[in-house]
């Protein structure tokens, strides 16, 4: 049963590895776009966001007998934060897609020590987005244009963290979308060729720093 969970592990960890280096061998215009489209989509936050505060709400309702009142979003728009905001939006998110891809291609990860052991790697994108999203919301939101309170503040720091990571997500599914099969098949021979000289103890001072491909 252990060996089963941890071979499961290691093919779930292997696929998530070629799913990212897949995005080192996009072009730059593929690579953009599967980071502008989710950074536009989370600009339609507020239609995504009511039904579940309706259920936050009908929730208290019933069972704490506590009464929130939930506002409705506005009309439908497609631009929801105005030209402007959306071209904004879309720009950050290329570039969101273009410093993820330059981390992956260059090897340049940001990893933060959680323990003797444990390490947190993420992308430059991560750091950027977190300053991205605050930018955003004191140029585009009527809410940082005037007096914030310390509750929109503790509302920022928190969507911040959400947006970022459901950027992450999205840009996940449309690299999935847009990346070609040759581009897969790239990936999984670097992930294959550093595992094996990983494990090779003949090559222990080995360290794949390329490879090339012959077009």
């Amino acid at each position: 049963m252990i060996e089963r969970a941890i071979e499961s592990l290691a093919r779930s960890g292997r696929v998530v590895r070629i799913r990212e280096l897949t995005i080192g061998y996009m072009p730059l215009w593929r690579a953009g776009l599967a980071g502008a489209v989710p950074a536009f989509l989370l600009t339609l936050a507020p239609y995504l966001w009511y039904p579940l505060a309706q259920a936050v709400a009908y929730v208290a309702r019933v069972g704490l007998n506590q009464s929130l009142m939930v506002a409705p979003p506005v009309g439908f728009t497609f631009l929801v934060v105005g030209p402007g905001g959306t071209l904004g939006a879309l720009i950050a998110g290329c570039l969101l897609g273009w410093v993820r891809r330059w981390t992956i291609r260059r090897g340049r990860f940001l990893v933060v020590g959680l323990g003797p052991v444990t390490q947190l790697r993420v992308g430059w994108h991560i750091p950027l987005g977190i300053v991205f999203v605050p930018a955003f919301a004191h140029a585009f939101t009527d809410t940082f244009r005037g007096t914030p309170t310390d509750f929109d503040y503790f509302v920022l720091a928190l969507g911040t963290l959400v947006a970022v990571l459901m950027w992450e997500t999205l840009n996940d599914l449309f690299v999935a979308l847009l990346v070609l099969p040759s581009e897969r098949q790239r990936a999984a021979v670097e992930y294959d060729l550093k595992e094996a000289v990983t494990q090779d103890q003949s090559a222990v001072h080995w360290r794949v720093h390329r490879i090339r491909f012959d077009p």
